[in-house]
């Protein structure tokens, strides 16, 4: 005899006929739970439950209504261990279609299976059928809410019946020990819904049928996973993540210095402010205390409010002596040096400094140098972000030429004695202003970015004599001059002067394919593009950037071997800028790893022409090596790597 507990397990359809049966009335548009509730409310349950059954049996209707219990709920019911041992063989079976693993919702261990019909089992269900003349043991089912989600787990003590008043329906839920005897990965699982990590990671070591999972709404079909281009794809991000985190996004190395470029801390107010008639006295004492070391400061705050406010008024009397530039006065105008605690500002540039001079020492720049080439002040770029980059740049390019060309005679000395003052920005991107001290004589000079070549000195203030000695070359100042008179938006850059001669398959001597592959490879074709670039304005013919002004018909035929062809022309014009680079110095592509995808020193890249490889330095992408010969010997003994460019 059936009890209510059996009542979920019929679909609508069979409920409705129950309550035309029962002489139920206002059936017809009640859902499921309502029509439980109906049905456990009337007093003829148990008369009529087993004609019930009989007629769900002969249809075959519960099995199709297994697959929704089994998604809403658990039921836990155990029986003796002859009972479970003859129900294992046919539920194994069903555990292979289903899910080797299938836990249920909430975790707990316990799986939910539904175990096919078999001889055994029918016959079995019919004896004890005639048998079944109590009611059974279990506590009534309360009809939950439609809405409701959560799992209900019983003990198997709380409804242990004998096997001789245990009502067996076509589906039994049964506790399912673990087996040894099954397999414990399959070929193909059905992931239901992957509401925790673990059955997202069963999903994704296996492959999914195309099958459809039960959820709350509209059926959404499984996504069916491959292990082989899953594992592919997570290495290939690895990978990817692993090289632009090792390349700096300007592709220099100076850039990837602690320190380099950093945003000011937030400032808040000064607490414990004295009255007002005293604040007058406490910035004479501030000016006194700036001199004195942190451990004296200290002590002195302790004195009164008086002195504890003037120990904070000290920090922006230290930051003008030894900071004092643009940046700071961005920060006097945004904060007020009365009533701001400047401590932490003048901490934060403190730590700069001291992190780009100890990451400077530890390049192979500083190990070269036995001295401190920038002096004290620039090492905090007082007025751009930009200064300590672009004045290691200046010393590293004066130091190739000293290497590569035996400038300055050979003579150290000569480097030694010159410190780098001041780096000012004339052109953003373009060209910069550097100051250096060599005893008591300052020499200034116009450089370019990219490449911290000299272009020629910065003319002399109230002077407009061209040929001056500290002039720059005519093209060069009307081109400076020019683009300092209109807006940055406007005109052309530096770049748009290259001339080379094949313009179908190359944009400014780099490769166009080449470009349009890098462009979508984020930090890493960014900072391939920068040594490009920097390549192509260190690979120009010299005059294009000092020297005596040339024509671009001029320095490609002085190139060849020809001779010139200058001629005088009849309307004489202001010479314009002219840089030409030879057709084997056209950029196909930039790589940071060797051939066999090692990777190259940190200053190092390599630089495939149409012609050969070269071996260029990230900075400011002058040669060092090429293809044949390989890394020179000079070079490689100063940055520590082989003739191949891998760091030793």
């Amino acid at each position: 005899m059936a009890t209510t507990v059996d009542l979920p397990k019929l679909t609508v359809s069979q409920l409705k006929a129950l309550c035309k049966e029962r002489g139920i009335a206002g059936y017809s548009k009640l859902a499921k739970a309502a029509l439980i509730e109906k049905l456990a409310a009337s007093s003829n349950v148990s008369s009529k439950t087993s004609s019930t059954e009989q007629s769900g049996l002969s249809h075959g209707s519960l099995a199709s209504s297994t697959a929704q219990n089994v998604a809403e709920r658990t039921v836990i019911d155990t029986s003796d261990s002859g009972e479970v041992s003859r129900r294992q063989s046919s539920q194994a079976h069903t555990v292979r279609q289903l899910s080797p693993h299938q836990t249920s919702p909430t975790g707990t261990g316990f799986s939910v299976h539904q175990g096919p019909s078999d001889p055994r089992g029918s016959s079995l269900a019919a004896q004890k059928t005639s048998q079944d003349c109590e009611p059974s043991r279990r506590p009534a089912h309360t009809a939950t809410p439609l809405g409701q989600k959560r799992v209900r787990i019983s003990s198997p003590s709380q409804y242990h019946t004998t096997p001789e008043h245990n009502p067996t329906p076509t589906v039994q839920h049964t506790v399912i020990e673990p087996l040894p005897a099954l397999p414990k990965k399959s070929e193909t699982s059905i992931v239901v819904k992957p509401n925790s990590r673990e059955l997202s990671a069963t999903a994704s070591r296996t492959r999914s049928l195309p099958a459809r999972a039960k959820a709350a709404g509209r059926f959404k079909p499984l996504t069916i996973l491959s292990p082989q281009s899953l594992g592919e794809t997570r290495l290939k991000k690895h990978q990817q993540d692993s090289q632009i985190g090792a390349v700096p996004r300007s592709g220099t190395v100076f850039c990837s210095l602690p320190g380099m470029t950093s945003t000011p801390p937030t400032l808040v107010s000064i607490s414990l402010l004295p009255k007002i008639s005293e604040r007058r006295q406490a910035h004479h004492w501030a000016v006194i205390l700036s001199g004195l070391d942190d451990n004296e400061r200290q002590v002195c705050s302790f004195v009164s409010r008086t002195f504890h406010y003037a120990v904070y008024l000290s920090a922006a009397h230290i930051l003008e002596r030894k900071h004092y530039g643009d940046l700071l006065d961005t920060i006097f105008r945004k904060y007020s040096k009365d009533t701001t605690n400047m401590w932490p500002y003048l901490r934060s540039r403190e730590r700069e400094i001291f992190q780009r001079r100890r990451a400077f020492k530890e390049s192979f720049l500083g190990r070269l140098l036995s001295f401190d080439p920038l002096t004290e002040r620039l090492w905090g770029c007082p007025d751009h972000d930009r200064q300590v980059e672009i004045a290691l740049r200046f010393v590293l390019t004066r130091v190739w030429f000293a290497v590569s060309l035996g400038a300055y005679g050979h003579n150290s000395f000569a480097l030694m004695t010159s410190h780098v003052v001041d780096a000012k920005e004339v052109l953003k991107g373009e060209v910069w202003q550097i100051r250096t001290r060599n005893g008591n004589s300052t020499e200034g000079f116009y450089v370019l970015e990219a490449t911290c070549e000299v272009i020629g000195h910065p003319p002399m203030p109230k002077s407009s004599n061209l040929t001056e000695k500290h002039s720059l070359r005519v093209d060069w100042y009307a081109y400076v001059d020019r683009r300092l008179s209109c807006s940055s938006s406007v005109g052309t850059c530096l770049l748009d002067h290259v001339h080379w001669s094949d313009r179908e398959e190359y944009s400014w001597g780099i490769s166009k394919v080449w470009l349009h592959r890098t462009s979508r490879e984020g930090d890493m074709g960014y900072a391939k593009r920068c040594v490009a670039e920097r390549y192509i304005l260190a690979s120009v013919v010299a005059n294009g950037i000092s020297g005596r002004w040339m024509s671009t018909t001029s320095m490609a035929q002085e190139f060849a071997g020809l001779p010139g062809c200058d001629t005088i022309p009849s309307r004489p014009k202001a010479p314009s800028l002219n840089m030409y680079l030879p057709s084997h110095h056209y950029v196909e592509s930039v790589h940071f790893t060797t051939s066999t995808k090692e990777h190259l020193h940190s200053a190092l890249a390599v630089v495939q022409t149409p012609a050969r490889e070269y071996y260029v330095l990230k900075n400011n992408g002058m040669q060092v090596g090429c293809e044949e010969e390989g890394v020179a010997d000079v070079w490689a003994e100063i940055l520590q790597c082989d003739n191949k460019g891998r760091p030793l």
